[in-house]
């Protein structure tokens, strides 16, 4: 995996997944960190114009078991600037991997078409801060 240094540290990249309404794991598991940086990548343009649907995403942990066990969601708010995420919590395993979803919202009920259209596809890039 490809790791990049920068004033902040250095990174390693998990990965970049189209962000959909069902859950997404990216491809690469996440070795010993706490903290990510997350890059939202979307069309900002239509992205501030449209008033009626908007969206926001769900991310969560999923540990290597034989069943599937995942932690709390934490929501995602899409932003232009990089956003880093601390974890409050301790994981129950060294390795985990990371899954994402997409939930979408009305934000106007006047006139709102039934299916939003597929201005609100967004895309997250998934860092993690390597422990020295």
């Amino acid at each position: 995996m490809t790791i990049i240094t920068d004033s902040l540290g250095s990174w390693e990249q998990i990965g970049e997944i189209a962000v959909t309404d069902n859950w997404q794991l990216f491809d690469n598991p996440i070795l010993n960190s706490k903290t990510f940086r997350l890059t939202f990548r979307t069309n900002w343009e239509i992205w501030g114009a449209y008033n009626t649907y908007q969206s926001y995403g769900l991310l969560r942990l999923y540990y290597p078991t034989a069943e599937v066990t995942v932690s709390n969601c934490m929501r995602l708010y899409v932003a232009q600037e990089h956003k880093i995420l601390t974890l409050s919590f301790d994981p129950i395993t060294d390795t985990f991997d990371i899954g994402v979803k997409r939930v979408i919202y009305a934000k106007s009920y006047y006139k709102a078409p039934i299916n939003p259209d597929d201005s609100l596809t967004w895309y997250l890039k998934l860092e993690a801060k390597v422990i020295t």
